[in-house]
This record gives C-alpha cells, structure tokens and sequence, in this order.
C-alpha cells in the first residue's frame, strides 16, 4: 500500500520502506500523542527505511493520516506470519480530528482501523495463508476499552502486562529481565476480521495472541512468567 484516499480530504500514507517524505511529521506526532513510548522513536524511523517485510517473522506497516494536508492521526501494526494474526502497535488520532467526518459515519480511528484489517487480509494472501486475519491489540484505559467495544473489539478475559521493552529473537537471558514493577497492566483483546466472530473464552485464540506479542513482538521465551501467569488466569476465568 501506498496511498489510500477515502474522501476528498482523508489520505492516508504508508510510512515504510524508503518512503520518507511524512516520516518527521509521523515522529511529531508520536511525540506528542505517545510521550510514553519516546523511546521507541529510532524504531519507528528504522522501519521506516526499511521493506516492510525485512524482518521474516512480519510486514510491518506505519500508516499517517492526514485531513486537508495536515497530520491527524497514525495507526502503527503488523502481520505475524506464525500466527496468522495482526498485532497493533499503534493507533492515535489527535482530538480536533476524533469527530466523525461530514460525509463519513465514522470516527478517522475507526477508518484506520478498518484499513489495518483490509491490509491484514491481503499480508495473509501474499503470505499463501488462508482464512480471516484478526488485529490483537493491548489497550490501556477501560474506557478506551468501552469505545473499542463499538469498533467491534472483544476483550480477552486474562490478566495481562505490558513488557517495558522488547528484544531481538533469541537474545533475552533471565539477567535481562525487569522487575515486575517495570510491567504494564493491560487490557488484551482482538479486533475480528470483518463478518467474522470471535469467541473470548476460545484458549487456542488466547494463546495465539499471548505468543503473538510476547514472543514474536517482545522476544520472550515461551515460559516466561507473564505468558504463564496469563494462562493460569484464562484458565481460572474459564
């Protein structure tokens, strides 16, 4: 993808792959939308250098919104190819630009949203993959939880953190790790693919998502504490 323009005022442009142009403005935006993540800047510039595809185990993608030419709001997510599955990174609209559009009925969130989930399909396609692709997410607030909800999101019901970095594959040794004062909690859930509905107590669902992040995504081992503590609290829900 490299341009998507859905009125005469929304485009939306692909931040990767030597397609530079928006990257200071995405950067702007991810300082003052995500002050948190400052540290993930020089990843977000690196990915925008390289193929989306460099690293083998996703396509990632880095998408900027811009209404009447001005920067509004960016949506940051990958393909996991071992998974099947999308993971948002990041998704942040600024607020003058959160209404719904005159002649949209939805909110520019929502649209990105729905993009990201039309990109996924066609990721999986190339990827010689079949069946629907779903869009993992972690979220943060309850009530951004709540507005989710009405984009169609399902909340996973797992006890879930945050991890406060990530890690090149196979690199993480038990010296590196964090306290657990360093984890976020967080609220887990999947965005379904479009027409297709999700089960919030399915375990092989859950798994995928929890290996999705917090192996391929964050580079934890598979028997790192949050991924058994995670299990143990589906189980208990269950």
């Amino acid at each position: 993808m490299n341009t998507l323009v859905h009125t005469n005022d929304l485009t939306i442009h692909d931040i990767t792959g030597g397609k530079v142009e928006r990257l200071a403005a995405m950067l702007d935006l991810m300082r003052a939308l995500f002050p948190q993540y400052a540290h993930n800047l020089p990843r977000v510039r690196q990915r925008a250098y390289q193929a989306p595809d460099a690293d083998p185990r996703c396509i990632n993608h880095q998408w900027l919104a811009e209404v009447d030419g001005n920067a509004a709001g960016l949506i940051s997510f990958k393909y996991v190819h071992a998974y099947n599955l999308g993971l948002l990174i990041y998704l942040a609209v600024k607020p003058e630009y959160r209404l719904p559009f005159d002649d949209v009925p939805c909110r520019l969130s929502e649209i990105l949203l729905i993009s990201a989930l039309d990109q996924l399909q066609i990721d999986a396609q190339w990827s010689g993959r079949r069946g629907p692709v779903h869009l993992a997410a972690e979220v943060e607030y309850p009530e951004l939880v709540e507005r989710y909800k009405h984009y169609g999101f399902v909340e996973l019901p797992v006890e879930y953190y945050e991890p406060p970095t990530s890690y090149e594959p196979g690199a993480f040794r038990p010296e590196m790790e964090a306290g657990i004062d360093a984890y976020r909690p967080m609220y887990l859930g999947v965005f379904p693919a479009r027409g297709v509905a999700i089960d919030p107590a399915d375990g092989d669902t859950l798994r995928s998502v929890l290996l999705a992040f917090y192996v391929e995504h964050y580079g934890l081992p598979e028997d790192h504490w949050a991924i058994q503590r995670a299990l143990q609290t589906f189980c208990q829900e269950s």
